[in-house]
């Protein structure tokens, strides 16, 4: 069993409220299979008073059979996922912040483990 790793720090959050002020979207290509995916995080918001145990994943993967409802999903820290990639595609990781990130502390580590 394989397993791929995408790290992102606190302060890669990308603004929603000012898109200008920048950000980053990592990403992954994995070759096609079924991956269980699982998120460790020390990401505080907002000066440390808010944990983030979230991040969103954009599969682009779903090209053949066009499954719109297989596009996007949160990965939380409580609860891992399992997602399907049918082609040589990138998976996205991405952490949103509402105002900025420059406050920011800590990073994240999504893992995606090859089931099958």
């Amino acid at each position: 069993m394989s397993n791929n790793t995408i790290t992102l720090k606190g302060t890669d959050a990308i603004n929603l409220s000012d898109i200008a002020q920048g950000g980053t979207a990592k990403s992954l290509t994995l070759s096609p299979g079924k991956y269980a995916v699982n998120l460790e995080s020390t990401v505080k918001f907002h000066d440390s008073v808010y944990d983030l145990d979230q991040v969103v994943l954009f599969n682009t993967a779903p090209l053949e059979t066009n499954n719109s409802e297989r596009w996007y999903f949160v990965v939380n820290s409580s609860q891992g996922i399992q997602i399907s990639v049918e082609e040589n595609e990138p998976v996205y990781a991405v952490i949103l912040d509402q105002v900025t990130s420059a406050d920011n502390k800590g990073s994240l580590k999504v893992t995606f483990s090859l089931i099958s």
